[in-house]
């Protein structure tokens, strides 16, 4: 009775697919403004990122120059249509953010139905709307909601016949690469996977969609660069692994008789090959462990932590040893694909368990369209 009750309902989902939509983006939201709301104290919702980004837009908007040298200035170009509507701190944390954080349920279930799998975008939908660790994120003001959100619109607009949709999505995604300059791995994961996928007419394809990419990140540049009077590729935070340490969990700020004993990234990785590759191992494990180290988390909320990521992450390794192999799956590979070099790039730097977040979004949606078959023959979309 009951699993015919369900069949009912996912059938009339396949027939309302925005009516569904519309339940996901609003349960999401009211969802993640509970949690909001359950941590009222300012230093909750108002991240110690968050003042940096909001004073660098005050700044842009009133003298054209970032505050903050070592934050990427994207978020803060974002911020300041909402300052001049008048969006106080409070508004876009309440209000906005949830929102944002909404929309990855909405977008993984319009990527797995573009991929004609209606039944794995609801279960996936249903899963980004609850998952504890995205509910969480989407209570403070940081870039991981942002970054989702327009790392999954461009996999939705992305097209395997139109270099116009490509382009788009190319600009797009150099949007989130000023965000959050990691996703300049997925930029490249997206190329590559093009490119082996279609061989020529994938690297045809591939060429709109990076010089759209590279459009944003340029005029990045060129502001960071006028600004400081220096050349600046993206982000001034190019030098971090100058300044930090990686351990698991984090990082430790280098003393300056470390800085000086280091020199840089290369020369730390020829001169102390030993620990520069257990930094490596322990920024890839704080990256794919569920567990948070560190002690800035109670037993309570580490447990959560780590039921809810590590579901996450032990499902999709096993979609994952089932599909490989299998042609007809070989399209959503792309997103374990995309994961996998957000890992590298996190590996070769550094690590926080939060900076795992915008990863579960891809790993959900790729888990439930490889264990959840679609009514009728599978048709994936490259």
């Amino acid at each position: 009775m009951f699993s015919k009750q369900i069949s009912q309902i996912i059938g009339w989902i396949e027939l309302h697919p925005k009516i569904f939509m519309v339940f996901l983006g609003a349960t999401g939201w009211a969802l993640r403004v509970m949690v909001v709301c359950l941590h009222p104290e300012p230093d909750h919702y108002i991240a110690s990122d968050t003042i940096s980004y909001y004073e660098n837009a005050l700044s842009i908007l009133h003298i054209g120059e970032a505050r903050f040298k070592v934050f990427p200035v994207g978020f803060s170009l974002i911020l300041i249509p909402l300052i001049a509507l008048k969006a106080d701190l409070w508004t876009i944390g309440h209000i906005i953010e949830p929102a944002v954080g909404a929309m990855a349920g909405v977008l993984v279930f319009i990527l797995a139905r573009k991929m004609q799998n209606i039944r794995a975008g609801i279960a996936a939908g249903m899963i980004c709307a609850f998952h504890p660790t995205l509910l969480n994120c989407s209570s403070q003001i940081l870039t991981e909601d942002w970054t989702i959100m327009f790392t999954l619109a461009a996999l939705v607009i992305l097209s395997n016949n139109s270099w116009h949709r490509c382009f788009v999505a190319g600009i797009i995604m150099g949007v989130a690469c000023t965000v959050r300059s990691p996703c300049l791995a997925l930029v490249a994961a997206i190329a590559i996977w093009w490119i082996i996928a279609r061989g020529r007419k994938g690297l045809l394809l591939s060429i709109p969609f990076c010089v759209g990419a590279f459009l944003p990140i340029l005029f990045v540049s060129i502001f960071l660069s006028y600004s400081q009077h220096r050349l600046i590729l993206l982000t001034p935070q190019s030098d971090e692994m100058s300044r930090y340490a990686a351990v698991k969990g984090g990082w430790v700020s280098l003393k300056p008789e470390e800085k000086e004993e280091r020199k840089s990234y290369f020369l730390f990785a020829v001169k102390q090959p030993k620990k520069f590759l257990k930094e490596r191992f322990d920024s890839f494990i704080t990256f794919v462990s569920p567990w948070p180290f560190g002690n800035d988390r109670s037993l309570g909320r580490k447990l959560m932590l780590a039921i809810s990521d590590g579901l996450v992450l032990a499902f999709a390794g096993f979609a994952f040893l089932r599909v490989i192999g299998n042609v007809s799956f070989r399209p959503i590979l792309l997103l374990p694909w995309m994961v996998l070099m957000l890992c590298v790039f996190y590996t070769l730097t550094y690590s926080i368990p939060r900076y795992r977040v915008p990863a579960i979004p891809l790993l959900v949606t790729f888990t439930c369209l490889a264990l959840i078959p679609p009514r009728g023959p599978r048709q994936c979309a490259e």
